[in-house]
C-alpha cells in the first residue's frame, strides 16, 4: 500500500483516520435513540467534557472535516504534477540548448577551415541554424510554461537565429561573429534551466 501511495501514504492515512473517526461519530449521533451499543458509546463522550465537545464539534462539522481531506490530498496531487511538467519543461529546454551549444561550438571549430570558401559557409550555417530550429516550437512551449525569465531568454536565442538567418541570405559576414553571441545565449538558457532545476 505504501509503495503505490508513495510520498502521499501519510496524508492519505491521515486522512482516512479523520474520515472514520468523522463516520463514527455521525453514526453514533444517529444511532444513539436505536441501539443500546450506540447509546453507551454516546453516553461515554458525554460523561467527559473534553470528549463532549470533541464529539459534538465532530458532529456538527461533519460534512466540512469530511470534505477536508480530500481537497488537501487532490492540491498535494495537484502541485506535484505542476512540479513535474515545469521538471520536464525544464529538462527539455536545458537538453535543447546544450545541444545549441555543443553544435555552434563544433561549427565554430571547423569554421576556421572554411575562410577560403564563402559559399560553402553560407550553406554550413544555414544547415546549422535549421537543425537549431527544429525544436524551437517545442522550446518556446515549454519556455511558456516556466515563463519569466528564461521564457524571454528563450525568445531571445530564437529571435537571434532569425536574425542570424537573414544576414545569411544577405551574404552578411557579421553572421559568424553572431554565431558566438548565440552561442553565449544558449549556454545562458542552459545555465538557467539548470539552475531552475536545482531550485525544483
Amino acid at each position: 500500500m505504501k509503495s503505490i501511495l508513495g510520498k502521499y501514504f501519510y496524508p492519505c492515512l491521515a486522512g482516512i483516520i479523520l474520515e472514520v473517526i468523522i463516520v463514527f461519530v455521525v453514526l453514533v449521533r444517529i444511532y444513539r435513540t436505536t441501539s443500546s451499543l450506540t447509546n453507551s458509546i454516546y453516553d461515554f463522550f458525554v460523561g467527559n467534557a473534553i470528549l463532549r465537545s470533541i464529539f459534538d464539534f465532530i458532529s456538527v462539522w461533519a460534512i466540512v472535516l469530511g470534505i477536508i481531506p480530500f481537497v488537501a490530498i487532490l492540491l498535494l496531487f495537484l502541485s506535484d504534477i505542476r512540479k513535474a511538467r515545469r521538471k520536464r519543461a525544464l529538462n527539455r529546454i536545458h537538453d535543447w540548448a546544450q545541444n545549441a551549444v555543443l553544435m555552434l561550438s563544433d561549427y565554430r571549430q571547423r569554421d576556421s577551415n572554411l575562410q577560403d570558401s564563402p559559399s560553402i559557409r553560407y550553406e554550413g550555417i544555414k544547415v546549422l541554424l535549421d537543425v537549431l530550429e527544429q525544436h524551437r516550437s517545442t522550446a518556446l512551449t515549454e519556455a511558456k510554461v516556466i515563463g519569466g525569465e528564461l521564457e524571454a531568454k528563450t525568445q531571445a536565442a530564437i529571435q537571434k537565429i532569425k536574425a542570424i538567418e537573414a544576414k545569411v541570405d544577405q551574404h552578411n559576414e557579421s553572421a559568424y561573429n553572431d554565431l558566438r553571441i548565440l552561442q553565449h545565449d544558449f549556454a545562458g538558457v542552459m545555465m538557467f534551466t539548470f539552475e531552475l532545476l536545482q531550485k525544483l
